[in-house]
């Protein structure tokens, strides 16, 4: 590869994944359970988690090589792309967030664990239309543009995902702005974390108390009462199961005769409609998902988890309903990677392919098709508004100049 292309950062961000799964696999192996929503459940046959966890690299590596090819074409053919308008962008960025945050608290609107929102009609078609342009994302392009030596406006743009996140009953933000901090921040944080490996050491211990009171939180959010667990569970049964859907994957795998009546049931096209439900709407979402497959699987599932497959767990159900299938809906997945990609290329922003790294980990961790597919419409929709507000701009701008110089 090109000596000039830099994806330093490109391999901490990815190393990630790969650490969570690894994580959960010597943890399955040690307690002789599954983690995440199996929590409990006993493992039967250690060599087929074993071959899950291989497979599991496989999206993975697809991520990285997408990424890399990107890299290398931006640092052999250099794009000039769409200019983002900084003064627009920081308008938008916190009226976006206010939105959210709003007609979270007013109408429900994204809240997990919740029934589907209810507004007035006039509200809901503004709510569809904000609905596409997610505030971290919007966030994340404006701490790029605003530099690493605006460290104030990250902490601010970060104050308000972890304000959206409580507002949608979620606790996820944490880990996003721990990558997006990586990105801009790493090459002064990690020294930093390097000369007090023993602060860092002791405050680990502490870990333990900090997850319980998280998890707490969330839970008296969500009007939920969380099921007693040990320190170690609640570290790396519960907190690691999520950061990994090897268990869940691991599970459908052990138990392919009883998946493979289910995923008969499956749409044939079901990963495609669940991809383009996110932007047509849940009337156009399949009536069964692998998510649900999953739910099902365990007969009294929480209906405030949100369960999920991983792409390893949702090809396997693929494969289970046809063979062609598998090779369809993994066309579609690598489709949908390489638009993330291919869609933030096309705009001026620092460090945008690890941004579009950044976007993609958590769906290609989750495997939910429609998680995917938001990302390449977010960005689609983002640049289709700039250019209409470059163009704004230039016009209100010759206007200037004809009155000057007229």
């Amino acid at each position: 590869m090109n000596s000039a292309v830099d994806t330093s950062k490109g391999k901490l961000l990815i190393f990630f994944p790969l650490f969570y799964n690894t994580v959960n696999l010597l943890y399955c192996l040690y307690s002789g359970c599954f983690t995440g929503d199996y929590l409990g459940i006993t493992v039967n046959n250690y060599n087929l988690l074993f071959v899950t966890y291989v497979c599991s690299f496989i999206p993975q590596i697809v991520l990285w090589e997408i990424y890399k090819w990107h890299k290398k074409r931006q640092a052999m053919h250099p794009s000039h792309g769409i200019q983002i308008n900084l003064s627009f962008l920081r308008l938008f960025v916190y009226f976006i967030f206010f939105w959210h945050i709003s007609v979270s608290l007013l109408f429900g609107v994204n809240q997990l664990g919740e029934d589907a929102y209810q507004a007035p009609s006039f509200i809901k078609v503004f709510i569809q239309i904000f609905n596409r342009f997610p505030p971290n994302l919007i966030g994340a392009f404006y701490i790029a543009l605003c530099g690493n030596k605006r460290f104030s406006e990250f902490l601010k743009i970060a104050l308000l995902m972890v304000v959206f996140g409580l507002v949608k009953k979620s606790i996820s933000s944490p880990v996003f702005i721990f990558y997006i901090a990586l990105i801009f921040y790493g090459d002064r944080l990690l020294p930093w974390f390097k000369r007090r490996i023993f602060l860092i050491a002791f405050i680990s211990l502490l870990s333990p108390y900090v997850i319980r009171s998280i998890y707490s939180l969330r839970d008296s959010l969500r009007g939920t009462e969380g099921i007693e667990l040990s320190s170690e569970q609640l570290v790396f049964g519960k907190l690691f199961g999520r950061l990994s859907s090897l268990s869940n994957s691991g599970f459908i795998v052990e138990n392919l005769f009883y998946f493979a009546s289910q995923a008969q049931e499956l749409d044939y096209f079901y990963y495609q409609k669940q991809s383009l439900s996110g932007v047509l709407g849940m009337s156009f979402a399949p009536p069964l998902s692998p998510e649900k497959v999953l739910f099902n699987s365990l007969g009294d599932g929480d209906p405030n988890v949100s369960y999920m497959c991983g792409v390893m767990g949702n090809m396997t159900l693929s494969f289970l309903r046809s063979p062609s299938l598998l090779l369809i809906n993994f066309v579609s997945f690598v489709l949908l990677l390489w638009l993330t990609f291919y869609l933030i290329g096309r705009m001026r922003i620092p460090w945008a392919f690890e941004l579009a790294l950044v976007f993609q980990i958590s769906p290609v961790m989750s495997g939910v098709a429609n998680e995917c597919a938001f990302v390449p419409v977010a960005l689609c929709l983002f640049l289709l508004l700039n250019i209409v507000v470059n163009s704004c701009f230039i016009k209100k701008r010759r206007n200037e100049e004809n009155i000057i110089y007229s």
